[in-house]
């Protein structure tokens, strides 16, 4: 003879209620999006500070490079005697510059900042697993 504890008797005399089934199924698919609507805020509030800084550093080296850009400019115009063909010379190197980097260089700093940003976003799950242990 088998015996069941309370509970499993419980669960074996109830019949099933569609409507409860259904209301179930709608708060576990609430109770769902509501974790990953968590879990993607609390990824992007870790991965988005970090990204800002890198975007402030990238302005910051941007608007100094420009300043360089026109003093050099400005220095190569006045060897020449010409302002313009100063400008015109530093805009040639620029795009020089610009083709060896598209041809050659991009691979090789595409995977360094696409590697910084994956991992200030799986520094979440990495300190949860820490945590966890």
């Amino acid at each position: 003879m088998q015996q069941y504890n309370s509970t499993e008797r419980e669960v074996k005399n109830e019949k099933f209620d569609p409507q409860d089934f259904s209301f179930k199924i709608k708060a576990y698919i609430n109770t769902k999006i509501r974790l990953l609507t968590l879990l993607i805020t609390e990824k992007l509030a870790s991965a988005l500070p970090t990204i800002f800084s890198y975007v402030v550093m990238i302005f910051l080296f941007l608007i100094a490079f420009l300043f360089i850009s026109v003093a050099s400019a400005l220095y190569v115009g006045e060897l020449l005697g010409n302002r313009s063909l100063g400008f015109l010379i530093i805009a040639g190197v620029y795009i020089l510059l610009g083709l060896i980097f598209k041809y050659t260089i991009q691979k090789m700093i595409e995977k360094p900042f696409s590697d910084i940003i994956i991992k200030s976003i799986l520094k979440v799950k990495e300190d949860d697993d820490k945590n966890d242990n």
